[in-house]
């Protein structure tokens, strides 16, 4: 007889906001150790504590940081950024990962390539 009750808790479990995806977590060996990342779109902070508990320096921009300023300190910046305006890149250069999951807005995709540091990539 199944136990409907914890398989669905284990799936509640897995599907969190907080837990991270294991994708994510799987290639992170391909950024350089201790680089910069981006965390864009971060929402609740999943993987910006994942690469900041990795050791990683991380940038992590969203529109609501509420959940994300516990995370700051000195390895790990918050910023408030309205991604949904056709504006300027804001973020700068030289990153050497950056990580985007659950957010696709097209005409950014050329930024965020440009955004990339020789050498580094992009988990998106």
């Amino acid at each position: 007889m199944c136990n409907c009750l914890q398989i669905w808790t284990q799936i509640l479990k897995f599907l969190s906001p907080q837990r991270h995806l294991p994708w994510v977590k799987r290639f992170l060996p391909l950024i350089k150790s201790s680089g910069l990342v981006l965390d864009l779109a971060a929402g609740g902070g999943r993987h910006s504590r994942l690469l900041r508990d990795s050791g990683f320096r991380v940038r992590v921009v969203d529109r609501d940081v509420s959940a994300l300023l516990p995370l700051a300190d000195g390895r790990c910046e918050v910023r408030q950024i309205e991604l949904e305006v056709d504006a300027p890149w804001p973020l700068g250069n030289w990153y050497d990962g950056i990580v985007v999951t659950n957010y696709v807005r097209r005409s950014l995709l050329p930024a965020i390539a440009k955004a990339i540091a020789p050498g580094g990539g992009a988990l998106i």
